[in-house]
């Protein structure tokens, strides 16, 4: 028989093993969910952190390509948006967003531009500088535009229908 789990986001209202239609339910903390795991206590930060080390991993095996003189700029970046970045915003649509998560992810895309540019931490170069080589948006804006389009096209969709 297959075995039986209740996820709940209120931990005041189910007890750590409850009984339904005379079976035992054991209350898990965390799902998967199209690859990435929805805590119950509806923070993302392991999810976050663990995308980050991915894509870490990632700008690390594409090192040769990012000091490869042949290629322009607009490739290595294109290169980063579609190998990097959608790794990391994989997801993003659950995520509870908080000040700290969100100046981690900034931080991480500014350290992988300046990756890609070439640029030591010893440069003393700006992050509207490195804005304004790579003409490439904040990812938090990305992510804020994206979310805002998903809600308004539910709406839209939900306002069809009726």
């Amino acid at each position: 028989m297959y075995g039986c789990e209740l996820w709940s986001l209120d931990e005041s209202r189910v007890n750590n093993f409850c009984i339904a239609w005379g079976k035992g339910l054991r209350r898990i903390c965390s799902v998967p969910y199209l690859g990435s795991d929805i805590d119950s206590d509806s923070y993302s930060c392991p999810e976050i952190h663990r995308r980050l080390g991915i894509a870490g991993s990632i700008i690390a095996q594409l090192d040769n390509v990012w000091r490869q003189q042949k290629l322009s700029l607009s490739t290595k970046l294109r290169i980063y948006t579609s190998l990097v970045q959608s790794v990391v915003l994989y997801g993003s649509e659950t995520w509870t967003m908080r000040k700290v998560v969100s100046d981690r992810i900034q931080s991480f895309h500014m350290q992988a531009l300046r990756r890609i540019l070439g640029i030591r931490w010893y440069d003393k170069v700006s992050n509207t500088v490195v804005n304004e080589r790579t003409k490439l948006p904040d990812v938090i804006h990305y992510l804020v535009t994206s979310v805002a389009y998903r809600r308004t096209h539910l709406l839209r969709r939900h306002y069809s229908c009726q």
